[in-house]
């Protein structure tokens, strides 16, 4: 396959400060709305916007398609850069696990398990269906060929196809858990609280999880989504498999840690890195990029003990030296209160470093406004912005 006909994202862009409840995650940072929550003018100190969808929303009756929060979203893109001549591009993320239909919940060949969050009160708490399930996957796999035949297309001349430039990017989220991301949950979110005494992964397990299941639906969710897009890039988080804390749902006498963690397993993340980058269209990416990562002269960045080295590293993607990646951040503004530097833009320039990073999805708008209204639209982040496009 060759690489798309859309341009890659490349720049800054931003994921929209929507809720995280179910039924609440989708939405948009609309460009050309006035927002005093967010920084002034900012679309155009950006490069695009992610569009977030519940995949609840998109389908809400089994194999019954509503893509109009979608097609909102590209039109409201196309009117700003016609308005402004300008190029904003988007990305889309759709979220499956807990966000998942209730015709996906309620399918007795896929199933689900209750799962619950330490963050109490946020909305979260709720049914997840069992991703690693071939049923799951055929369903999730209809989705996205039905999403790529309205949205993957090349532009035509007609208005109706104008919008399909703008959507160059789509996120691979089907064996997720409470995020995007490949990993299940923090450790934070695997505490046993329940009246079962198993945390999360815990009663997974119980209801079929294995690592071998596990790794082979991280495998097969991204051939999914590659194959279903020609023209337009697809993106995956690299796996956390470390993160499995206490994942037999035991507690551990206090003071004490379990051993039993669910393995690292660095040949594991390796074969997954594999599998994207043998799609030509295939971006790998780190969600979770913080200044613990690239301090220490980046360190992580060159550990094959350390996860996001299975993002830097270049593997099979040959005749070049690196391949394009990605990076999410929400690291802090602000360094510490005693510094005035701010460091957001440093993490960046560390990342940009040590890898082909070609795109950063920015911490919220709402956290750069509260920090300082002109941060982003300065020359330190402007230069960041810049670099990154070269």
């Amino acid at each position: 396959m060759a690489e798309p006909s859309k341009a890659i994202l490349e720049g800054f862009i931003t994921r929209g400060d929507v809720g995280k409840s179910i039924g609440e995650r989708s939405g948009y940072d609309k460009p050309g709305k006035n927002d005093r929550n967010k920084p002034t003018d900012w679309a155009k100190h950006v490069d695009g916007v992610v569009i977030q969808a519940e995949w609840a929303i998109l389908e809400p009756e089994d194999g019954v398609y509503d893509f109009q929060l979608i097609e909102d979203a590209l039109n409201d893109i196309k009117d700003y850069n016609e308005a402004n001549d300008v190029n904003l591009g988007a990305k889309l993320r759709v979220f499956a696990g807990q966000y998942s239909p209730d015709h996906i919940l309620d399918n007795p060949d896929i199933g689900s398990t209750y799962v619950a969050y330490a963050e109490v009160g946020k909305g979260r708490d709720g049914n997840l269906p069992h991703f690693w399930k071939d049923a799951f996957l055929d369903k999730y796999k209809a989705l996205h060929q039905a999403l790529a035949e309205e949205f993957d297309a090349k532009p035509e001349d007609d208005e109706d196809h104008v919008r399909n430039e703008i959507l160059r990017e789509i996120s691979i989220t089907a064996c997720m858990m409470k995020s995007a991301d490949m990993h299940r949950a923090e450790n934070g979110d695997n505490y046993v609280d329940r009246v079962d005494g198993l945390t999360n992964i815990g009663v997974l397990m119980s209801a079929g999880l294995t690592f071998e299941e596990d790794f082979s639906c991280q495998k097969k969710q991204i051939n999914i989504v590659a194959n279903a897009w020609e023209n337009t890039w697809v993106s995956v988080a690299r796996a956390h498999f470390n993160d499995y804390s206490n994942h037999a749902g035991i507690a551990p006498p206090e003071g004490e840690k379990l051993t039993e963690d669910w393995p690292l397993a660095k040949d594991k993340m390796r074969k997954i890195v594999n599998v994207c980058r043998k799609n030509d269209n295939c971006i790998i990416g780190n969600n979770s990029l913080e200044h613990k990562e690239t301090k220490d002269n980046n360190a992580a960045f060159f550990d094959d003990t350390n996860a996001i080295y299975y993002v830097a590293q270049n593997y099979l993607k040959e005749g070049k030296k690196k391949a394009p990646v990605y990076f999410q951040t929400v690291v802090k503004v602000q360094s510490d209160e005693d510094d005035n530097e701010t460091k957001l833009h440093r993490v960046i320039e560390s990342a940009m470093e040590a890898s082909d990073v070609r795109m950063i999805e920015l911490p919220t708008l709402k956290a750069l406004k509260q920090y300082k209204d002109g941060y982003l639209s300065g020359n330190k982040m402007q230069a960041v912005r810049n670099e990154l496009k070269k």
